[in-house]
């Protein structure tokens, strides 16, 4: 069976001459004439996270729990946390494209990650980092899904994305933060290394047949 892999590649990338500060935890451009306020630094929380983490080991451990219904045909309803989330197929499968497919949410996880990642250490490692968005495109074979070839995988052979930053940082820092993203981002993690999964089944259905 072949590996799964993953690439990115920068793909653009601006460099900002606006004059930049920090102040009250956000961060402040100045552009021709114009001021405006954008993200929230999140130097702070990088600090306080790692302190208590090395200061109490019990906090290390997470756990993230979503639970999902088939509400009809191939439409499903996930709930995560407070937030309700629908899941379909497009019509040519057989669905009624209420949402997107589930493949398409793993792509979506691992963009939002990737952003996620590159604010949390440009602001830990004090890089310049203005914008950053992530295209993400996941390639697969449909017979494995199908049952035609069990040789084939029933999920994605491999993903590409592209990567595109505003920054004034220079290329030495730019590829440090990328680094220290393709490192620690945690659903990266997930898709290029192997992750125990078990399920354990729920016999209700045998007793609604014994009751007929």
């Amino acid at each position: 069976r072949g590996k799964r892999w993953i690439a990115f590649r920068v793909v653009s990338r601006s460099t900002s001459n606006a004059l930049v500060f920090l102040a009250a935890g956000y961060t402040y451009f100045f552009y021709r004439g114009y001021s405006f306020m954008t993200i929230k630094h999140f130097k702070k929380v990088w600090d306080q996270k790692r302190e208590m983490l090395s200061s109490d080991p019990d906090k290390c451990a997470v756990s993230v729990k979503v639970d999902s219904q088939l509400v009809e045909g191939f439409m499903s309803r996930v709930q995560a946390r407070d937030f309700e989330i629908v899941v379909d197929q497009n019509k040519g499968m057989g669905g009624t494209n209420q949402g997107p497919r589930p493949s398409e949410y793993v792509l979506a996880a691992l963009a939002a990650c990737q952003e996620v990642t590159y604010r949390l250490y440009a602001d830990a490692l004090d890089i310049p980092l203005e914008d950053v968005s992530v295209s993400m495109t996941g390639y697969s074979d449909a017979r494995g899904f199908f049952g035609l070839d069990d040789s084939v995988r029933a999920g994605f052979s491999h993903v590409t994305g592209e990567i595109k930053i505003q920054s004034s940082a220079s290329d030495k820092e730019i590829e440090r933060l990328q680094q220290a993203v393709n490192q620690h981002c945690p659903v990266l993690d997930d898709l290029r290394n192997p992750v125990s999964v078990k399920s354990d089944w729920q016999g209700w259905w045998n007793k609604i047949v014994a009751e007929r």
